[in-house]
């Protein structure tokens, strides 16, 4: 197949970056495939580098498909500085699999093969190196390792991803994880100092015991809004309700983050009240599907239906979560429509806007898009200086991505 071939386009969000990646000695070589298919989609440039024991487990002409460029190992580059080239040429450079050998080699600045020589390389030039590791877990949980690990840590530019440890062994995370972890590091870094709150996923209201009413909600965008935040420097506060797997694994790399659960509409409204009487946010996002109404009376044990043919349930208003936030500076709502015309959508959101004081208000159709637990979305966004822009089947990570940046340029930023 060739070089050039077209691959299906996921998003922009690694768009012109350049992504160097190491293979070593593992039996998870073969999913490297995966991962450098996975950046081209979403617009990398991609280029490897192969040691020699990794070639017991993949060959040369399988990743030079998947990258799209020659892969170089030791042999091929004799009497050539191509460490050199790679390490000045990349944005980053991702180990995947990274053995506890290469683990120790970086650590310790043995560089007999190429992996870890470009490793030291790139982190001479002040540029990131990530490292995803893979081996037993007797090996990976072993104080001597764990030593390692800390030790690599704290050398400035090193980044690790922790393997998953399932049946005795330390295995690669998801090609996804992966991803969204080369996603952080190679984003803009210009949220530092700022505070973030971001709501995401339903609220539930329980008509007895087990039985509850709710939205169908997956909490992605909510989850990407505060690892978009996170990863740019941001101080972030999320509040979710339930969220779906998917959505649980995103959030799942939050290292400095503040995360409240709330089951209900009310208890999200009690704890962004809270929060934001305590502290001044910089930007709310309110990207959680709560409830509108609550039960006024619930049932106290399972409901019989053997015994009941019918029931009646009363629902009153819930208090709205935005009208509860207000020491903040910029407040993004998001609106969801059915069935509904363009000039109907716009005159809706902009009495939305004035009523809750908000700077810019993202709306989509659920009847048109599917929109709850997909990763994609279509949306309008209607800002507070009447500008409107419309954003096809866009990445939710990438939706994320385009509306904290229009949020910080209302902050001046």
């Amino acid at each position: 197949m060739s070089k050039r071939e077209r691959i299906e386009i996921e998003s922009s969000l690694l768009k012109d970056r350049n992504i160097l990646i190491g293979v070593t000695g593992s039996v998870a070589a073969y999913r490297t495939v995966d991962l450098c298919r996975k950046l081209r989609k979403n617009l990398a440039h991609v280029r490897a580098v192969v040691s020699r024991s990794a070639l017991r487990y993949i060959t040369c002409e399988i990743l030079e498909w998947a990258c799209g460029n020659t892969v170089h190992t030791i042999d091929s580059c004799r009497g050539s500085p191509i460490h050199v080239e790679l390490s000045e040429w990349c944005d980053i450079y991702c180990i995947c699999p990274c053995t506890l050998n290469t683990l120790s080699r970086i650590a310790y600045g043995s560089v007999s093969d190429l992996p870890s020589l470009c490793a030291i390389s790139t982190l001479g030039l002040g540029k990131k190196v990530l490292l995803i590791p893979a081996m037993s877990q007797s090996m990976w949980e072993s104080p001597i390792t764990r030593r390692l690990v800390r030790d690599l840590l704290s050398i400035s530019g090193i980044h690790l991803l922790h393997p998953d440890t399932v049946g005795g062994r330390a295995k690669l995370p998801s090609i996804d994880r992966i991803f969204e972890k080369i996603v952080d590091l190679t984003g803009p870094r210009d949220m530092d100092g700022l505070k973030v709150l971001v709501t995401a996923g339903a609220t539930r209201e329980y008509i007895d015991p087990v039985k509850y009413i709710s939205t169908p909600s997956s909490g992605i965008e909510g989850a990407y809004f505060a690892r978009e935040a996170e990863a740019r420097g941001a101080e972030v506060y999320l509040v979710h309700g339930y969220m779906s797997e998917k959505a649980k694994e995103i959030v799942r790399d939050l290292a400095g983050s503040h995360i409240y659960h709330a089951g209900t509409t009310r208890e999200m409204y009690n704890i962004v009240k809270e929060l934001t009487e305590k502290i001044r946010i910089d930007i709310a996002v309110f990207a959680a599907a709560p409830l509108d109404y609550e039960l006024a009376e619930r049932f106290g044990e399972k409901i019989d239906s053997r015994r009941l043919e019918e029931i009646c349930i009363k629902l009153r208003r819930a208090p709205n979560i935005i009208s509860a936030a207000e020491n903040v500076r910029v407040k993004i709502g998001f609106k969801l429509e059915w069935k509904s015309n363009m000039e109907t959508m716009i005159s809706k959101a902009l009495e939305r806007m004035c009523s809750l004081d908000l700077d810019a208000i993202i709306i989509h159709d659920a009847y048109s898009t599917k929109v709850f637990g997909s990763l994609y979305d279509s949306v309008l966004i209607i800002d507070r200086y009447g500008i409107a822009r419309r954003l096809e089947n866009v990445h939710k990570r990438e939706l994320a991505r385009n509306v904290l940046t229009l949020a910080l340029r209302m902050l001046g930023r």
